[in-house]
């Protein structure tokens, strides 16, 4: 973790990952917090080097599906943009947490309108719509 924006700045690095197991293993907890804050330098760091977001590393107990779930959209929350998965009886879970919700995709298009051709403006609620605003909805949109 000391290292991961020197990692992440490197020419050749594409994408960072976390092995989450082996980081809990080796601090001797698995505590949410722990691995949140983990999270979350790797995410800084990917994000400043201009890497895409990173995706979650694999939720280890296949039977678990709601963990698998309340991880996952904890990972969500915190701006990770995928799963990896050790089964295939976790990807429906993964790929509905991860797919944007009707109201984010009513949003990006009321956002990708109200930008227009010059890429600002403004919503019906009045807030201003920026570039990195457009970016977002762009974003969202691009999702599988």
């Amino acid at each position: 973790m000391e290292n991961a924006a020197a990692i992440a700045a490197h020419p050749v690095v594409s994408r960072l990952a976390l092995g989450e197991s082996d980081l809990a293993s080796d601090l001797g907890s698995r505590d949410p917090a722990l691995l949140d804050h983990a999270r979350l330098r790797l995410l800084f760091a990917a994000r400043a080097a201009g890497l895409p977001a990173p995706m979650l590393s694999v939720y280890p107990n296949i039977p678990d599906l709601a963990g698998l779930r309340a991880d996952t959209e904890r990972g969500r929350r915190l701006g990770w943009v995928g799963r990896t998965a050790v089964h295939p009886t976790q990807l429906p879970v993964i790929a509905e947490v991860f797919a944007p919700e009707p109201d984010e995709l009513a949003w990006a298009r009321a956002v990708l309108a109200a930008a227009g051709d010059g890429g600002v403006g403004t919503l019906p609620s009045g807030e201003i719509v920026d570039p990195a605003m457009l970016g977002r909805a762009r974003a969202l949109l691009d999702r599988p």
